[in-house]
């Protein structure tokens, strides 16, 4: 099973690479990141870190922080 955002911009080449593997593509209406599970994370995690006394200092911090308050 597999889900994009089914825009106009997928090519030919995808959906027959797709098909000829017999991958399952969730019917999806295209660009639509408020119907995209994916979302929901990505605002859980930015509140929990913004919730944080100490956010992370720099880049190499912020993958362990991540993990953290996941």
């Amino acid at each position: 099973m597999f889900q994009h955002d089914n825009a106009h911009h997928t090519t030919r080449s995808v959906r027959d690479f797709l098909q000829d593997r017999n991958v399952s593509v969730l019917p999806w209406p295209a660009k639509s990141p408020d119907l995209n599970p994916i979302e929901h994370v990505w605002d859980l995690l930015d509140r929990r870190m913004r919730a944080r006394a100490i956010p992370p200092r720099n880049v190499r911090e912020l993958p362990s922080t991540l993990v953290k308050v996941g």
